[in-house]
């Protein structure tokens, strides 16, 4: 079977969007996994609330709190992979707490399972159409929403015993998932099929800004650079991931739907 997972850090709206939209596959999935790191919001509260619907799902809904702050001994990358290597099944599909899985995420998940048949294949990517600021969803459909492109590409789905995670820069990002067997060194960026796609990534522009000073956190914290309280240091701020520039443009039949109003979300 496969696992979904996922950590989260004060994101309880998201990760409450998240799991509804996971309960759509209980046809596919027998897990899903929580990591909360250190929120301190009401986010274990939605992770508990959701517990009796994914039993009756058939869905076992797992979690854990990790209360470590990022150091030099623990990195963003540490927290990614210990989310994967947590989940009990060995294909794993890593998401963030903003996402919303829409219905036609069960084509993409067909295709990744496809292509992790090969004896070469770890991990495989995909595109994911975000969206910024002004987002509205009634019954189920986005009624309106900023758009802020797509991300860079990098391995969400794997083989568990096959992967490592370190810390690295990678288009805008410290952590990426790398292969442990010189036979299975391969990860496959999938091509962008417009009707296997219907997965949305929430960006508002507070989480933007968190991702950028994060990524500048983080190299700091592996060049030996100390500082106390990340989320407040505004000299931080100094990176921007390319698709969030306003000078990025870059569009796709996913944002079109989203134009159209006729994205519906599970």
């Amino acid at each position: 079977m496969i696992s979904f997972c996922n950590q989260t850090y004060n994101e309880s709206q998201g990760i409450d969007r998240y799991l509804h939209s996971c309960l759509s596959f209980k046809d596919v999935i027998d897990q899903v996994h929580v990591v909360d790191h250190r929120s301190d919001d009401d986010t274990q509260r939605v992770l508990d609330s959701y517990q009796d619907q994914f039993k009756d799902a058939g869905i076992k809904l797992t979690t854990r709190l990790e209360d470590r702050d990022f150091s030099k001994d623990f990195l963003i990358a540490d927290l990614f992979g210990e989310t994967v290597e947590d989940c009990d099944n060995e294909i794993v599909f890593r998401h963030d707490a903003d996402f919303i899985l829409g219905p036609g995420y069960v084509d993409l998940i067909d295709k990744c399972v496809n292509f992790l048949s090969r004896e070469d294949v770890y991990a495989v990517g995909y595109e994911i159409p975000c969206v910024g600021d002004s987002l509205s969803i009634n019954d189920n459909v986005v009624t309106s929403y900023g758009y802020c492109n797509l991300h860079s590409p990098v391995p969400r789905v794997f083989k568990k015993s096959k992967t490592v995670c370190k810390q690295d820069h990678f288009g805008g990002k410290y952590e990426f998932f790398y292969p442990t067997d010189s036979k299975c060194s391969q990860w496959i960026q999938m091509k962008y099929v417009k009707d296997s796609l219907i997965s949305v990534n929430i960006k508002p522009q507070e989480r933007m800004k968190q991702r950028e000073t994060m990524n500048t956190y983080m190299k700091d914290v592996v060049d030996g650079v100390d500082h106390d309280n990340w989320m407040d240091c505004d000299e931080l701020k100094s990176e921007i991931e390319p698709q969030n520039r306003p000078s990025f443009h870059s569009f796709n039949i996913i944002g079109q739907r989203l134009l159209n109003n006729e994205l519906i979300l599970s």
